[in-house]
């Protein structure tokens, strides 16, 4: 990033008056509401010729290895992560790889509200996990493992469900009846 010309001798009017008054726009795939500020312009007069490295507090030396696998936000967390791995230059290429898209596409990519939904919206929009990764998905919580079979049951019931057509939709009554939601709610004992 380029740094500013220092700031200290500014009045909070002298600042609003170079920088104008923060703009933000709402986060969309969080926990819990919040705000993001947009980028605005900065007058060229206060811009140094000075580099700044930012890390946003997650700078490690390379090799590190890090007792919290998992990177918040999700949307920007390397699936590796998710399965034990430590980061690598190759996970920061993954989350810049994503800010790359969002800039270019004007939103998230791949999102979620979690791990299990971001790891789902992840495996529906690259394709199915690598095979060694069995087993070692770390939700935030007790491990969980994405079961090929209840994927398969769950869509085969979610895509009647969301048809184009109202009198082709699943109606209230017919997933009680239905041979995939029998066989789904039975994996969970029901």
């Amino acid at each position: 990033m380029f740094g500013i010309e220092p700031l200290e001798n500014y009045s909070s009017a002298e600042k609003f008056g170079y920088f104008g008054r923060p703009k933000k726009m709402k986060l969309y795939d969080l926990w819990k509401g919040g705000d993001i500020v947009e980028q605005m312009e900065i007058d060229e007069s206060l811009i140094s010729q000075r580099l700044v490295l930012g890390d946003f507090g997650v700078l490690i030396k390379a090799g590190t290895s890090v007792p919290q696998k998992v990177q918040s936000p999700f949307s920007y967390c390397a699936p590796e992560r998710l399965h034990g791995h430590d980061p690598t230059f190759a996970t920061d290429m993954w989350s810049y790889m994503c800010i790359f898209r969002e800039l270019q596409c004007g939103f998230c990519v791949i999102y979620g509200g979690g791990t299990f939904s971001f790891t789902t919206n992840m495996v529906d929009t690259l394709g199915p996990l690598p095979s060694d990764w069995d087993n070692s998905f770390d939700g935030g919580g007790p491990p969980d493992e994405f079961c090929q079979a209840e994927r398969r049951l769950a869509l085969s019931i979610i895509r009647r469900g969301f048809s184009y057509l109202p009198e082709k939709r699943l109606t209230a009554a017919q997933p009680l009846e239905d041979q995939y939601f029998k066989e789904l709610r039975a994996m969970y004992g029901l």
